[in-house]
């Protein structure tokens, strides 16, 4: 009888800790152990000195829904461009954040995946201005970089162009009424405009160029983990992506 009662009182911890090892020791633990490392590239937009717009914040969101999609870490590091390529052709990372423009290196194979988000650059125009030309035939538009000089003149020759030293005074101009459209990079446009000029701004459509931002793969690699990583982006809903984008400030509100 002793032996019994001493058996019913200890039978239960023996299972439950027999249970913890089967758990522990099963396909799904052991697949959410998985782990990717992530490069990040330090000031990866060239963004104003007024920090309204936080890419950082919304890749870092980003990807923790889609470790959660992929059941797996993606562990983000930040560092600089030449450091996180050197890591990656050296097998100590799985990807590296990029432009879908950018090619790390002309001897070597890379893959890229889908889109993360457009960081493209757009025409910017007053919401109450005056029906304009569709090829913005002298039509005063500002720019604040050298890229975005390239853009129009490419799209608008018959433009008239006008330089300003900062999105600031770029947007503020159109503003005001001195110039008739601005070309720059939507992210960077909207915080500027939900921060001072809500309402009062739009984009064009369609964009100047499309830049879309991309994880960086060696190709050897990229038959292996890109299917994965792209089944889990494209799984992402459009009002997913709406939410982050506002929440860190990268679109209209």
């Amino acid at each position: 009888m002793i032996t019994s009662m001493i058996w019913n009182l200890i039978k239960k911890p023996i299972f439950l800790f027999c249970f913890f090892l089967v758990a522990c020791s099963s396909p799904s633990s052991s697949a959410s152990s998985e782990e990717w490392t992530i490069g990040l590239q330090k000031h990866l937009l060239a963004l104003p000195a007024e920090k309204l717009v936080y890419l950082e914040g919304f890749l870092y969101d980003l990807f923790a829904l889609l470790a959660e999609k992929m059941q797996m870490q993606l562990r983000l590091v930040e560092g600089n461009k030449p450091e996180l390529l050197a890591e990656l052709d050296q097998g100590e990372m799985q990807a590296v954040v990029a432009f879908s423009r950018f090619h790390a290196s002309p001897d070597e194979e890379y893959a890229l995946s889908s889109p993360l988000i457009d960081l493209g650059t757009y025409l910017v125009l007053r919401v109450s201005g005056h029906a304009l030309p569709s090829n913005f035939s002298d039509q005063l538009v500002g720019y604040a970089t050298q890229r975005d000089r390239r853009l129009l003149l490419g799209a608008y020759p018959q433009a008239i162009l006008r330089s300003y030293d900062s999105y600031r005074a770029l947007l503020l101009a159109l503003v005001a009424g001195e110039i008739d459209a601005v070309a720059v990079q939507k992210v960077v446009a909207s915080g500027y405009i939900n921060e001072f000029y809500p309402g009062e701004l739009r984009f064009l459509s369609s964009p100047l160029e499309e830049d879309p931002l991309c994880l960086l793969l060696e190709e050897k690699s990229a038959q292996k983990l890109l299917p994965k990583f792209n089944d889990a982006l494209s799984s992402i809903s459009s009002s997913q992506y709406a939410h982050l984008e506002e929440k860190w400030g990268l679109t209209l509100r």
